[in-house]
């Protein structure tokens, strides 16, 4: 997809209002990533090749802590 350079935008904010009922279903980000229960995300911990890499992850985890995770087009996850 590449850089929206149109958009002129070098910095993003994801916001979201989160309220929490029940258990959830938590999911993983990848190979040296993180497990929460996805609030706001782009793509999925699906495999380690380019193409199917999870773009950014911000979740809570099971103790209803703020996670956030990105990973970069090779692989490598910066949780």
């Amino acid at each position: 997809m590449g850089s929206a350079t149109g958009l002129n935008a070098t910095n993003f904010t994801l916001e979201g209002w989160v309220r929490i009922e029940g258990t959830g279903t938590s999911t993983s980000t990848g190979t040296n990533g993180i497990t929460g229960f996805p609030i706001i995300t782009k793509g999925r911990g699906e495999s380690e090749t380019a193409g199917l890499n999870l773009n950014y992850f911000l979740g809570v985890d099971s103790s209803n802590f703020l996670v956030a995770d990105f990973e970069e087009v090779t692989g490598p996850n910066h949780p």
